[in-house]
């Protein structure tokens, strides 16, 4: 798949989100039509970008974590996951990276909503 492009999920080419993440290239955006979008395993997104959005109403049901040098934004989406259902506690987790949630809702049953961690950058330090 070429670069720049949008996907739309749920449509023909892409039926699910889980489908449509494997599927994007860098910079290419998703987005996610108004409904349910439901996985079991925890999304990893590596060292990419990756920009998410979708219609009101649009719910991502799983569990995020963004690693290091991975960047991107989730906008007009609401993120929820059950912690007793799966192995980790929080909805998103960003171990490092730039990423930005913009009117977005944020929960989780039984676990953390959202969490960041920044680990010890003295090279950034004057």
């Amino acid at each position: 798949m070429r670069e720049g492009r949008e996907l739309t999920i749920p449509s023909k080419e892409c039926p699910d989100l889980d489908i449509g993440i494997e599927t994007v290239c860098k910079v290419d955006s998703l987005f996610v039509r108004k409904g349910v979008q439901r996985w079991r395993r925890t999304r990893v997104i590596g060292e990419r970008t990756l920009n998410v959005h979708g219609e009101e109403g649009t719910l991502l049901i799983g569990q995020w974590l963004m690693w290091e040098r991975s960047k991107g934004n989730f906008q007009k989406l609401a993120l929820a996951s059950d912690a007793d259902q799966m192995a980790a506690a929080h909805t998103v987790l960003i171990h490092e990276g730039n990423w930005t949630l913009e009117s977005c809702i944020v929960q989780s049953i039984n676990g953390i909503a959202a969490s960041a961690m920044l680990f010890d950058r003295s090279d950034c330090l004057p």
